[in-house]
């Protein structure tokens, strides 16, 4: 299992998923603005790009500079520790986790027909801040995205936004102004929903939460499934 200290200084460099390739290239702003409105708006270059730190994903035409157990078992604990620092959710008794192994990931990434890893990654430090996993299938022109994650320290400092932008932005590239993106969202979650609403998500439906991710906290949590049309919001 990964130490506290190999995540916190070791999730420097890459950390992708099981199938992987495609590089999206964003810039940002690491300000020190004390609002998020502040921030937000110093976000953007006037080329749109994003300015102290990069978007980086990876497709299944890629290759890995480190190797894939490795990188899995990173992005899991990324991913758990911004879970874990969430207040409301340790309040809860909520203690989500994905297995160290990265097996969880790969499943995930199994679901649809490609998939691929954003992360936030720091210019200066090469820290990782964020991830976000994408699938998307070519025949159907269906996208997703999910566990969207950011570090506890950075919340709150429009990273999560900043990834998306990039999934929204990186699935129109692949599939076209007229596909379909969804996401599922944990109902415990409430502030996630309000966060997807604002930018245009709508429910459509509801499943069970995954049997391979159940834990005891779990039983009777569902997912609830939203979804957007790029084309509708142009």
């Amino acid at each position: 299992m990964l130490s506290k200290d190999t995540i916190g200084a070791g999730a420097f460099g890459l950390v992708v998923s099981a199938q992987i390739g495609y590089l999206l290239y964003l810039g940002r702003k690491h300000g020190k603005a004390s609002r998020k409105a502040r921030f937000e708006k110093e976000l953007l270059r006037e080329d749109g790009r994003l300015r102290d730190g990069e978007i980086v994903g990876f497709g299944a035409t890629r290759v890995l500079r480190r190797d894939d157990d490795w990188e899995c078992r990173v992005a899991s604990e990324v991913a758990n520790l911004a879970f874990v620092g969430e207040a409301d959710f340790k309040r809860a008794g909520h203690l989500f986790r994905l297995d160290v192994e990265g097996r969880d990931l790969q499943r995930m990434s199994g679901m649809y027909s490609m998939s691929t890893i954003l992360v936030f990654q720091v210019y200066e430090t090469k820290e990782i801040a964020g991830v976000v996993r994408v699938d998307f299938d070519l025949d159907k022109r269906i996208g997703q995205f999910g566990m969207l994650s950011t570090r506890e320290q950075d919340q709150g400092r429009g990273i999560g936004s900043a990834l998306v932008r990039a999934c929204e932005e990186y699935l129109v590239r692949l599939l076209g102004p007229d596909c379909v993106i969804r996401m599922p969202v944990l109902e415990i979650r409430p502030h996630l929903l309000k966060f997807y609403e604002k930018r245009g998500y709508k429910q459509y439906g509801a499943k069970p939460f995954p049997e391979f991710l159940m834990k005891p906290e779990f039983y009777g949590t569902q997912l609830l499934l939203y979804e957007k049309r790029p084309s509708s919001t142009c």
